[in-house]
């Protein structure tokens, strides 16, 4: 009979801490060690011009490459590229009369290093068409 009332009890106690009763010491170590967990990997991400971050502060986070940051549910989106300009597009001059492989598309180019311009591919001759 004792070893029946040793069993039942064994097996309260592990219901017990199963279904949450764990003591609340153990609980706050367990938030801590989610909480350094997050802040060894932290949250950042990726952008077209450098990385967002959270703050140090943060307590929960997500990150999502080329799209941003969410510190405790706040947005920090990445930043939009810059738009094109003559110093980042190629010349003109250099795409003008070349092969292309999508007939009626069209491509940014700069005509002089002063002026920004398009090319289309020529959509029968399979070549870029340009003009300033």
């Amino acid at each position: 009979m004792k070893r029946l009332k040793l069993w039942l009890l064994a097996c309260a106690a592990i219901l017990a801490v199963a279904c949450g009763g764990e003591p609340a010491e153990a609980l706050n170590r367990g938030e801590e060690m989610s909480t350094s967990s997050q802040e060894l990997t932290g949250c950042t991400a990726t952008c077209d011009q450098g990385t967002v971050s959270c703050p140090a502060t943060t307590t929960t986070c997500s990150a999502t490459h080329y799209v941003g940051v969410r510190c405790d549910g706040v947005a920090i989106d990445c930043p939009p590229p810059p738009p094109p300009t003559c110093a980042t597009l190629p010349t003109c001059e250099s795409i003008r009369d070349q092969f292309c492989d999508a007939p009626g598309t069209q491509t940014e180019c700069c005509w002089g290093g002063v002026t920004e311009s398009t090319c289309f591919c020529h959509p029968t001759r399979v070549r870029y068409t340009c003009s300033p």
